[in-house]
């Protein structure tokens, strides 16, 4: 007697999601896509590099060492990288950094994370954030809930050399003294293989999860998707930048963690409930007294 498979459980069952990251970058996610039933197929869309020359953020670290920053704006998970590969470098860790500066001047280098998954890459090296945003988990919304900080207050914010100049305008405005440094570099992976291009092309790829503005500035380069297909994109900035390349209108995580991710996905997915006025919600109760 022959047994058939059983077919993919659970609320995201056969849909293939493409994930623009390799797939070490993003094994908690493709998990948990897979637990949802999904069938996520990883590949990255930008290459994440050290700069060509390391001094900028070395002179950085050793500045963090003194006590010379009020805060450190940490905006990505790869800046958390830079800054333990400088702190290595001087012999040291990313959290001994900090812990020197404190000690040097009492009250500084206090730690901003731009979302969750910021600040849980600073805990694995042994660093609380000291602010993490509430209303929006961007550049702006870092501006937006700041902590009251004395004027002249002096800011690291190492970020990718793709940034916009979003935050250090804005912690400008604010009379704060912005040091931006490039902590790593933003560039084009491989093109996509003809074949995933193929299926996202024709909606074989159902769904796309777009990580940042330059991951969906490179998808849209290389393919047209499909009005039905799902977008998913972490953060608002990332929706507006996919909106202005006229990718397919989608849904916004509203955390960059998987789970968070997952339940976008699963809201664009679902079926709305009909409402006991609408027109169809009327046909069905003549049909089926």
């Amino acid at each position: 007697m022959t047994h058939l498979a059983a077919p993919p459980a659970g609320p995201l069952a056969g849909l293939r999601v493409l994930v623009p990251r390799s797939p070490d970058r993003a094994a908690a996610l493709l998990e948990a896509l897979r637990r949802a039933g999904a069938d996520p197929v990883a590949a990255p869309l930008v290459i994440i590099g050290a700069p060509a020359d390391p001094t900028a953020m070395d002179d950085a670290a050793a500045r963090i060492a003194g006590g010379g920053y009020d805060w450190i704006a940490v905006t990505s998970s790869f800046t958390v990288d830079s800054l333990q590969a400088s702190a290595h470098r001087s012999g040291q860790t990313l959290a001994e950094l900090v812990d020197a500066g404190r000690t040097a001047r009492p009250g500084g280098t206090r730690v901003a994370a731009v979302g969750d998954a910021t600040a849980a890459a600073l805990a694995r090296a042994q660093v609380k954030a000291d602010f993490v945003p509430v209303s929006e988990q961007s550049a702006r919304g870092m501006l937006a809930d700041w902590p009251p900080t004395e004027p002249g207050a002096s800011v690291l914010v190492p970020q990718s050399d793709l940034a916009e100049p979003t935050l250090e305008a804005g912690l400008t405005e604010r009379g704060w003294h912005p040091h931006v440094v490039v902590s790593y570099t933003n560039r084009p992976a491989a093109p996509l293989p003809a074949e995933l291009l193929a299926d996202l092309a024709t909606g074989r790829v159902g769904a796309v999860l777009l990580t940042s503005a330059s991951v969906a500035r490179r998808l849209a380069e290389q393919v047209t998707l499909p009005a039905s297909s799902v977008v998913c994109c972490i953060g608002p900035r990332t929706a507006e930048v996919a909106a202005e390349l006229g990718l397919p209108a989608g849904v916004v995580a509203t955390r960059p963690v998987p789970d968070a991710v997952v339940t976008a996905l699963i809201a664009a997915v679902t079926p709305a409930p009909r409402s006991a006025n609408s027109p169809d919600a009327h046909h069905d109760s003549e049909v089926h007294p």
